[in-house]
């Protein structure tokens, strides 16, 4: 259970605006049922980016990270780029209940890709899992329940969003995301994560408009320990039908 999400309902009647957005209760609430607000959402897409700074002696080492997702219902596509003077990678993943699929990309940039003669490589679930630690299919790579959360607040409205931040625990929120960091840094052992935020822009039927995550781990790369600060934003866009995908990993 310490590794399982919350994916509460939204009880008749609530709405974001009828909480006490000053009560560590209902902060915690307002959290548990975004997050399963999302997890039901049967179409949607996802942009992401940003940075991974830090520093290798006394040169600052700059990672750029772009990813763009979509899910429909099980189907879940995802691409991600990660770009530095150490590493240049982009792949595709596509899963569903029957598939674990994932293929590399030529000549990666900001804008993505080249996957016209990219290999398919078919992973089992296990592997897939060993590898990335779960599919894209909730707001982020952190493990959100009661073992993870430690605090809420409430940031303020901007417009018709609220917006708020959560501090969680690293040893619980990170057990999974924590392979696919390792994976994508191409490190040898495990990042040590030293702080795991997250925080959302909702509108009052609990809706995650975007969301922005914090991370601050130790990883060993390149030879060297390096003490790396993460931020990702990505923003939501919502169909009541299937949304199609330009190109898949299938």
């Amino acid at each position: 259970p310490r590794l399982v999400n919350r994916y509460d309902t939204k009880k008749s009647g609530d709405s974001v605006s009828s909480s006490d957005l000053s009560d560590e209760t209902d902060l915690k609430e307002i959290l548990y049922v975004t997050n399963g607000e999302f997890h039901r959402a049967k179409h949607v897409a996802g942009k992401a980016s940003g940075d991974v700074k830090a520093n290798v002696g006394a040169i600052p080492y700059n990672q750029t990270v772009v990813s763009r997702r979509v899910k429909n219902d099980e189907d879940i596509f995802f691409e991600t780029t990660s770009l530095s003077a150490f590493v240049k990678t982009s792949e595709q993943r596509y899963t569903n209940s029957n598939s674990w699929l994932i293929r590399k990309g030529a000549n990666p940039s900001e804008s993505g890709a080249d996957y016209s003669s990219s290999e398919v490589l078919v992973l089992s679930k296990e592997a897939y899992l060993d590898q990335y630690g779960q599919t894209s299919q909730d707001i982020c790579n952190y493990v959100i329940n009661d073992y993870s959360y430690v605090s809420g607040k409430f940031d303020g409205k901007e417009g018709e969003l609220y917006s708020f931040t959560y501090v969680l625990n690293t040893e619980i929120s990170c057990e999974r995301y924590k392979r696919e960091v390792k994976y994508m840094s191409g490190s040898a052992s495990y990042p040590v994560f030293n702080v795991s935020e997250l925080t959302i822009r909702i509108d009052d039927n609990y809706k995650v408009h975007s969301m922005t995550v914090h991370d601050n781990y130790s990883i060993s790369m390149i030879g060297m320990n390096l003490t790396c600060d993460s931020y990702l934003s990505e923003e939501y866009t919502y169909s009541d039908s299937y949304i199609e995908v330009e190109e898949k990993a299938y």
